[in-house]
């Protein structure tokens, strides 16, 4: 997906080039068609995943095209780090239902959630 700016794009690569240094690895990455890596400030989407809290991509939001995915131990440990961070998107899977029901019922003003 294109971005606003140069700038912006130059960010978003080097956010992820940052985050993987810092440890993470590329879950996933789209490849951009070469016409339209000449069309405009396009960035590949990319999922990360391995990103620890000390990791720059743990706790701060970029603008563009860059999911993500961080395991933690448990429900308390993730309505924590999900009520810490207003406006991300969240996502939880559990083979028990009264378990998401609980986890809805105590996050905060997370953008969008879905469960499983």
């Amino acid at each position: 997906p294109p971005v606003i700016s140069k700038a912006a794009q130059r960010a978003c690569l080097k956010f992820v080039s940052d985050a993987v240094e810092a440890g993470a690895s590329i879950l996933y990455q789209q490849e951009i068609p070469g016409e339209l890596s000449r069309a405009g400030f396009y960035v590949p989407f990319t999922l990360l995943g391995g990103v620890s809290p000390d990791n720059v991509a743990y706790a701060t939001e970029i603008m563009g095209p860059i999911g993500v995915v961080a395991q933690v131990s448990g429900v308390q440990e993730a309505l924590a780090v999900i009520n810490k961070k207003k406006g991300r998107i969240a996502a939880i899977a559990a083979g028990d239902a009264t378990v998401i029901e609980s986890f809805e019922n105590q996050w905060a003003d997370t953008a969008a959630f879905w469960t499983n």
